[in-house]
């Protein structure tokens, strides 16, 4: 991951978006081969700019295009094109591009106000850990946000978050760039396909990050935590390995290796056990402290039916050796992670 500040002002009035450029994570230009380079510093500093045409020396357009890519996917803040037209003359050692605006500009220097203020709200933590940083990042998107395509295009970037509250993948993996940029914590976007948590959920295309943590880096899905949650925060997909979030995402790419460390929030939290053994006395630890909702993750046994049955009954006879009394057992699960969430209530 990669600090890349051209040293060109953006053509937009407030400093702080400056600020957040020179801060930026810039992974996929680190993909780039020299010349490439040049070329991806010259975009960005164009779209920063607003510039209708911007130079470069001449390539095919699909070059180009892989280029203008790589400068989307690092710059959540151009979020105000997705496209872009190519021509040139013949035998001209330079082309042209023409960045397809999608909003005119004094509306993207209001948006961009609008961001800025936005962005304060994270300032609480500044100063904290990394840890506690990307901590406070994924819990104020479950907080605000709601999965939602209906508002049109603005669910596809940080406008979606920031104004609506709503987005799909693509828009809340950008607000968290976005947010670790601000922040100044190594992130970047991945894209690729995944399969939905939720039942009968089928592979898509789709969208999270990846990010970078005292020389470590882990996969970090806000998303599907944020789909997940219901009765309890969800952090199934935080801080996982590759071997862990390859259960149901196919990045898409080259991208960093995430190896386990212990550090993904069920781990680091003591809510990871092993086999229905380890359930059996973390759910019975909890009841004895009235505590009769849990979600915890069952490691060292695949996921089937009959873990889920076992599940249950467990949960039943311990619930019914503390209070002896009858009880009803809600449980939701995701098959992928082997994470339960298990909700114990008496009967009458």
């Amino acid at each position: 991951m990669y600090h890349n500040n051209t040293g060109a002002k953006t053509g937009f009035e407030n400093p702080l978006i400056s600020d957040i450029y020179g801060r930026a994570s810039y992974y996929y230009y680190t993909l780039l081969s020299g010349e490439d380079k040049k070329v991806y510093r010259v975009i960005l500093d164009g779209l920063k700019n607003y510039l209708k045409e911007i130079r470069i020396p001449a390539r095919h357009i699909d070059e180009t295009s892989r280029i203008f890519n790589c400068v989307l996917q690092d710059s959540p803040l151009v979020f105000y094109t997705k496209s872009m037209m190519q021509y040139s003359i013949a035998g001209s050692s330079f082309c042209t591009l023409k960045p397809q605006y999608t909003i005119e500009k004094n509306e993207v220097n209001e948006y961009l106000e609008g961001i800025c203020g936005y962005l304060r709200a994270l300032d609480k933590v500044s100063n904290r850990s990394g840890y506690d940083k990307e901590l406070f990042v994924h819990d104020f998107c479950l907080d605000h946000y709601r999965y939602d395509r209906s508002i049109g295009k603005h669910a596809y970037t940080i406008l979606g978050p920031v104004l609506c509250s709503t987005a799909v993948c693509e828009g809340i993996a950008k607000f968290v760039k976005l947010a670790f940029d601000y922040l100044d914590v190594r992130s970047l976007l991945v894209s690729g396909k995944a399969m939905s948590p939720s039942p009968g959920g089928a592979m898509e295309g789709h969208a999270w990050n990846i990010i970078k943590l005292d020389g470590t880096t882990y996969h970090l899905d806000v998303t599907f935590d944020l789909t997940l949650t219901t009765n309890g925060k969800r952090y199934d997909y935080f801080n996982l390995s590759d071997e862990d979030i390859r259960k149901d995402h196919v990045p898409e790419g080259s991208i960093p290796v995430c190896g386990f460390s212990g550090m993904d929030y069920y781990t680091a939290n003591s809510l990871s056990v092993k086999g229905l053994v380890g359930f059996e006395k973390f759910i019975s630890n909890n009841l004895e402290r009235g505590i009769t909702h849990v979600i915890v993750k069952i490691t060292d046994t695949p996921f089937s039916q009959k873990l889920v049955d076992n599940v249950i009954e467990t949960a039943i006879q311990q619930y019914m050796e503390i209070f002896d009394r009858s009880v009803f057992v809600n449980t939701a699960y995701n098959s992928s992670q082997v994470v339960f969430e298990v909700e114990c209530k008496r009967g009458e």
